[in-house]
């Protein structure tokens, strides 16, 4: 029965090495910036850390160019992901389609992926802090170029982009707010840095006319481009990171 038991659990063992090979860890960046020490974390190919700031806990993925050039500087793509996507587990705000769209339309770049607890959101106490000491070490850290800093994100994280331009003018080069919202009434103060709105017609979780409004005081004074999806539901940012349309715009940009 022993003998039995023992192949189960080595046969189990022997799929999951196979299924979710190992990869190497990742080195402490900086004092405050961790190795997340959790195996499923390491099996996915990208490196995540935690980061603490004052009384926050911020865990993040990090992906680096495939072939880094000695004396050559990269972009910085920061995501802010939705709600759905929060917690502790740095997994959840992966998005696929971005780094996808990334890969086979963009540049090689940096690209950061933090993740709020679940509770929080990007404007809850601390959080601007942490975001903006975090991307301070990367420029620190790796040779990110200060003047091509993206920032993207979906509905929560869209709204996370947008407070982001408001609390930090001339930060961002560009910026890709994604079924995104806010509750700012002069919206022609997100004016002045170029931006890429997207958003489904038919979405009922974050209504369009937050999408539609911000373009409409923005579009002739400011550069700026919107794209409406005549369809239901919320998901928008598939297709929208999908288009290579969207990165080529977006890495040309520049501060």
């Amino acid at each position: 029965m022993l003998t039995q038991i023992l192949g189960f659990f080595t046969a189990i063992l022997i799929f999951i090495v196979d299924t979710f090979p190992m990869y190497p860890g990742p080195d402490v960046l900086h004092q405050g910036i961790n190795p997340d020490p959790r195996p499923y974390v390491q099996h996915s190919g990208t490196a995540g850390y935690i980061f603490k700031e004052g009384d926050v806990e911020l865990p993040f993925r990090l992906v680096k160019p495939e072939n880094i050039e000695e004396g050559k500087t990269y972009p910085l793509v920061v995501y802010l992901h939705g709600s759905g996507e929060r917690g502790k587990n740095n997994i959840a705000q992966m998005q696929r389609s971005l780094l996808r769209g990334v890969k086979k339309h963009g540049e090689p770049c940096y690209i950061i992926m933090p993740q709020v607890f679940e509770d929080k959101t990007w404007t809850s106490d601390g959080y601007d802090a942490a975001l903006t000491r975090l991307i301070e070490y990367m420029l620190k850290l790796y040779a990110v170029d200060s003047d091509r800093i993206y920032i993207t994100g979906i509905s929560m994280g869209g709204a996370g982009v947008l407070d982001q331009l408001l609390r930090h003018p001339g930060k961002y080069a560009a910026a890709m707010p994604v079924c995104g919202y806010t509750d700012v009434e002069d919206l022609t103060a997100f004016a002045g840095i170029p931006m890429w709105l997207a958003h489904n017609s038919g979405d009922k979780t974050v209504f369009v006319d937050y999408s539609r409004n911000i373009y409409a005081a923005v579009k002739d004074i400011s550069e700026a481009k919107y794209t409406e999806y005549d369809r239901a539901g919320h998901n928008a940012w598939d297709r929208f990171y999908s288009d290579p349309e969207v990165w080529n715009w977006a890495f040309s940009k520049t501060l």
